[in-house]
Order: C-alpha cells, then sequence, then structure tokens
C-alpha cells in the first residue's frame, strides 16, 4: 500500500511540475512598456516618429522646440 500511495503521490508532484514550468510567469512585465508610451505620445510640429525618435520631415531643421523650414 506504501509504495502505490508513494507512486501516486511522485505522479502528482510530476504533473504539477510540468504544469508550473509551462504557465507563464504572473510578474511578466506587459508587453509594450516605455516604446507604446512613447508611440502613444505626438511628436512636435512638422515631425514623425521614426523607431523611438521623433524626426523633422526632409528639408526642415530642429530649432529646440519644433522642426522649422
Amino acid at each position: 500500500m506504501k509504495p502505490l500511495r508513494l507512486a501516486v503521490l511522485a505522479f502528482i508532484g510530476l504533473v504539477v511540475a510540468l504544469w508550473w514550468a509551462v504557465m507563464p510567469p504572473r510578474f511578466a512585465p506587459q508587453e509594450g512598456g516605455r516604446l507604446a508610451d512613447q508611440k502613444r505620445l505626438q511628436c512636435p510640429a512638422n515631425s514623425h516618429l521614426d523607431g523611438k525618435l521623433c524626426v523633422c520631415a526632409s528639408g526642415s531643421r530642429w530649432n529646440g522646440a519644433a522642426c522649422a523650414p
């Protein structure tokens, strides 16, 4: 009787360990983060978001506050 009980407990332990191994961690960061926040923000006038940075359109330059022709 004791070996059967031990085998059942070992099987249950393995099932729980496998289930825990395939579940995503609860502390995993959410997708996006700073980049998603930055995409939601608007770039200054006459500029657009290129990757992580706001860039001026061709033919204009940054004057410290906005893109100027």
